[in-house]
């Protein structure tokens, strides 16, 4: 029975080192290497610690054994611990590139066959498989399990859109940003998020990351665009305007220079030309006093395309 993924909204801690792109594993307290299963495995981990859903003292992950038991050969993503140190929650994190169905979320019971814990769940950050392991069957349900929801409201701040890359520490003060970032990259919004790497080289640093993406019912425009810090200070509106399936073009708008009052620039990269221009006072306006909650953005973006 699939739902939308517990993960939903919730980002990898990362940093920049030598020019690569780190994530941050909470429990293990380590830097790790860029890989989109283990984004999901730290994204799971995120909503579990975020929403106070599980103590982290109480989280393994790649466990291969447990104090109570043993788990064989094999290593499980994450795994769950009741306060008696008994295996309670097992989670699979596959890529988003994974498609997961009934059947194949089913393997899961082959992982649990050693472990026994109760609950089960399948991921690819995506949608969400969930299983209650009950007399010797398992029986899907179409919720997050009571035991596993979260215990408080997850609204994030400036220092966590730092932290997950979004935000750079020159606009840590700005509201607006904070608002955007909320309104597009949480909640329901956060749906339609890809992990997305142009490979635009020498263009700027930092352009893999999370995407949201729009298109107009019926048009062949559709726009992906994201707001990430290449280098940890600034932060940059990354938009990628595809038509009929081919990427047309890409802008990059520097955020930090609109809230700090700066001259602003944004540059627009096709395959035949690369330039840059004034940004409009009236789409500055709009960013420094949002009207309508951002829901505009779309299309004011999509306008600095063709000026």
């Amino acid at each position: 029975m699939r739902i939308r993924s517990h993960c939903t909204g919730h980002f990898p801690h990362i940093r920049y080192s030598d020019g690569q792109r780190l994530l941050y594993h909470t429990v293990a307290g380590k830097w790790l290497a860029d890989r989109p299963e283990e984004r999901v495995r730290l994204r799971s981990i995120d909503y579990l610690v975020q929403g106070d859903a599980w103590p982290v003292s109480h989280i393994a992950t790649e466990k291969g054994s447990t104090t109570k038991g043993e788990l064989g050969s094999g290593r499980v993503d994450i795994l769950l611990y009741n306060k008696e140190l008994v295996p309670t929650v097992l989670i699979e994190c596959k890529a988003p590139t994974v498609a997961i169905t009934q059947q194949t979320s089913l393997q899961i019971a082959r992982y649990n066959a050693e472990i026994h814990a109760p609950i089960l769940c399948m991921t690819n950050g995506l949608v969400d498989f969930w299983y209650i392991h009950e007399e010797g069957e398992l029986r899907p349900v179409g919720e997050i399990p009571p035991l596993l929801r979260s215990r408080k409201p997850f609204i994030p701040d400036m220092g966590y859109w730092v932290s997950t890359g979004f935000a750079g520490i020159e606009t840590t003060t700005d509201k607006g940003l904070a608002d955007m970032l909320g309104v597009w990259f949480t909640g329901e919004a956060a749906q339609n998020l890809i992990s997305l790497n142009p490979g635009l080289e020498g263009t700027v640093a930092g352009m893999s990351h999370y995407y949201q993406v729009v298109q107009e019912k019926g048009m062949p425009v559709k726009l992906a665009f994201t707001v990430v810090s290449p280098d940890g200070n600034s932060t940059v509106l990354t938009v990628i305007r595809n038509v009929n399936g081919r990427n047309e073009a890409v802008l990059f708008l520097p955020l930090d220079a609109v809230y700090l009052g700066k001259e602003t620039r944004y540059r627009l990269l096709r395959a035949s030309s690369d330039s840059e221009r004034h940004l409009p006072e009236h789409m500055i306006e709009y960013l420094l006093d949002p009207d309508d909650a951002y829901r505009r953005l779309p299309v004011m973006l999509d306008d600095l395309f063709t000026l």
